[in-house]
């Protein structure tokens, strides 16, 4: 497939969240578009920009490629760079899961110290959480990436089916510090999912003359 679209009607990070948008990735050259209410967002493969940006209140480059990233699970840790480690069984609510440690190539995107734990299903064969760190420039400020220690949990509640394709339906994010979460914590969903064999114009990814680049993973 070429392109994958959906919705996400209450996106729960930002300054303005709950935000909702459209999405259009563009999956063979890693380009993405954003369009909510009052802003877009994009990102053209190598540089990200934003119209309106502060409607979003949270940085286009990080939010373009980060939330397709987790979007795209797991189809995105085939990737060149990626290094997928057996770690063990672990437990999660009453739960036990198989583990697996994901990490990243040195100069692997903007954030290759970030770590990742996925939590399979031993039954179903499917994701059901990911522990992960944000190294993020503008998400760790003055914390070197190597440092930063804080964790995030993200579930994934649902699944659904699209031209054969399983894709997540309804997640959630949450703090973790190495036990169970209570309650479910911030939930999103996808929807109105699509693939298409049909590439989308150039034009869509590319910076407008008033868009603002966002170099904000420097």
């Amino acid at each position: 497939y070429q392109t994958y679209r959906y919705d996400i009607p209450d996106f729960p990070l930002g300054a303005k969240a709950p935000m909702s948008f459209t999405h259009i990735a563009d999956l063979q050259n890693r380009r993405h578009l954003m369009e909510g209410k009052d802003y877009r967002l994009g990102f053209d493969g190598s540089t990200a920009w934003a119209v309106n940006g502060q409607n979003a209140g949270i940085p286009a480059r990080f939010v373009t490629v980060g939330n397709s990233y987790f979007a795209m699970m797991l189809f995105v840790f085939a990737d060149k760079g990626v290094h997928v480690s057996y770690k063990g069984d672990a437990s999660y609510k009453g739960k036990t899961y198989t583990t697996i440690d994901v990490s990243f190539g040195k100069d692997q995107g903007d954030s290759a110290n970030d770590v990742y734990t996925l939590y399979i299903d031993k039954q179903t064969k499917q994701l059901g959480h990911i522990t992960f760190t944000v190294t993020y420039k503008a998400m760790r400020g003055d914390t070197p990436a190597n440092e930063v220690k804080n964790r995030k949990i993200m579930s994934f509640h649902q699944w659904q089916k699209v031209d054969g394709l399983l894709v997540p339906a309804k997640v959630s994010l949450n703090a973790w510090n190495g036990g169970d979460v209570k309650g479910e914590g911030a939930v999103y969903h996808i929807k109105s999912v699509s693939f298409s064999k049909e590439a989308t114009s150039d034009k869509a990814f590319k910076r407008p003359d008033h868009g603002v680049v966002d170099n904000t993973h420097q």
